[in-house]
């Protein structure tokens, strides 16, 4: 019983010692971080070299470790701006106290290890920094990790909301938005009814004018608003997360996130669409909407970031139009399909009382719309079109199904 509990003690003081090894680098990453966020003008790791290198250098510096081979030259050349650094870092106290933590950590390591004489030096070392460094124990290890913790987030933060993005509403970018929503906005009439009427066999030209196709864009505005809404969302949390990484983890990250939301969509909308086409369901066009959206999204938010200088405006725009495209294939592929398969929810003819005779009193006949001067009846049992003037109807006794 002895031995196991000698080999517990054991097993606990080696996960402690490995724990303090990792925690002396997140104490010499904290010090660079905490250096980084002192100057307004630093952004996060990965983004400039120049500011990345100095920095590693002086932190190496600060905590007595030999500069890299690779850097070494640039150590020379750059000697004036690091000696700069290096005497802002020794009159700051809460760095002098985190290069004293460092030690201490190496300390109490050595000392795990029975090396008792570097454990000694390490101390000696930390009382350069601090007046009279206490010696770590094992509670302190956990502390430390969670202080250090909390401060490499609260500077990460700090540096990741001074570099992110924020909207500018000048009146350039604010025109260019309003003349791109007004003209999708004012085509919505015009598509939707393109689109709907012509999978029937009219001809919107013979029977619309630019009045009619003024009240359907009305009518229709939920593409342009959806569109819209959309876009803004996008380029806002799109711009903004992506603003907020390094240079080092935006790529890898943007790639893996990218790689299974388009996997996972592409899946999820797949099942959903041949399911709904399996069971020969209409609707089956609107199972590819929220999937579409996403892939979409994630598409154009990079092609943004490619190729163009105003990032924020292509953004908005290709989402736009995007989310305004895919919401109007869907809802009229919808329509059309419920249309021709009698199930969409409209009054039927035999629901008008018409002036004149007219052979279209089946009760398989269905309204689908009408404009300033004619109503359209859709016949699913003939597959006939029926176009009717609105001075033919009488009344109409219209109930909730």
């Amino acid at each position: 019983m002895l031995l196991n509990l000698y080999r517990l003690l054991f097993w606990g003081k080696l996960h402690l010692a490995k724990k303090a090894l990792s925690l002396k680098w997140d104490v010499a990453a904290a010090i660079a971080l905490e250096m980084r966020g002192r100057e307004e003008n630093r952004r996060l790791p990965g983004i400039n070299k120049d500011v990345d290198n100095l920095l590693e250098i002086v932190t190496r510096r600060l905590i007595e470790l030999p500069t890299k081979e690779d850097l070494k030259e640039e150590e020379v050349e750059r000697n004036a701006e690091i000696e700069a650094e290096c005497a802002q870092a020794e009159r700051s106290p809460q760095l002098q106290e985190m290069r004293a933590d460092y030690f201490r950590l190496e300390a109490y390591f050595q000392g795990v290890a029975r090396n008792e004489q570097q454990s000694a030096a390490a101390l000696v070392r930390a009382r350069q920094f601090v007046a009279d460094p206490v010696p770590l124990k094992d509670p302190d290890i956990g502390r430390l990790e969670k202080k250090y913790k909390q401060l490499r987030r609260g500077n990460w933060k700090k540096i990741a909301d001074r570099q992110s993005f924020r909207l500018d509403l000048n009146q350039a970018n604010f025109g260019l938005i309003v003349s791109l929503v007004s003209t999708l906005f004012l085509l919505s009439g015009y598509l939707y009814n393109r689109f709907l009427y012509g999978s029937l066999g009219i001809n919107v030209a013979d029977f619309f004018t630019l009045t009619d196709y003024l009240t359907a864009s009305i009518e229709q505005i939920r593409f342009a608003a959806t569109g819209g809404a959309l876009a803004i969302l996008g380029m806002f949390f799109g711009l903004r997360s992506a603003s907020r990484r390094s240079g080092f983890d935006a790529s890898e990250t943007e790639r893996r996130s990218t790689s299974l939301l388009l996997a996972g969509a592409g899946l999820l909308g797949g099942v959903f669409a041949l399911v709904a086409y399996l069971e020969d369901s209409p609707s089956w066009p609107n199972s590819l909407f929220f999937p579409s959206i996403l892939v979409a999204i994630v598409l154009v938010k990079d092609a943004a970031q490619r190729f163009f200088v105003q990032r924020e405006i292509a953004l908005f725009s290709l989402v736009f139009v995007a989310t305004y495209c895919i919401y109007l294939a869907a809802a009229v592929g919808t329509e059309i399909l419920e249309l021709k398969a009698g199930v969409r929810k409209v009054p039927r003819a035999t629901a008008f009382h018409f002036s004149a005779v007219i052979g279209m009193n089946s009760p398989s006949t269905l309204l689908v719309g009408g404009n300033g001067t004619y109503l359209f009846f859709y016949d699913t049992s003939i597959r006939k079109v029926f176009v009717v003037p609105r001075s033919s109807v009488e009344y109409a006794a219209i109930s909730k199904e």
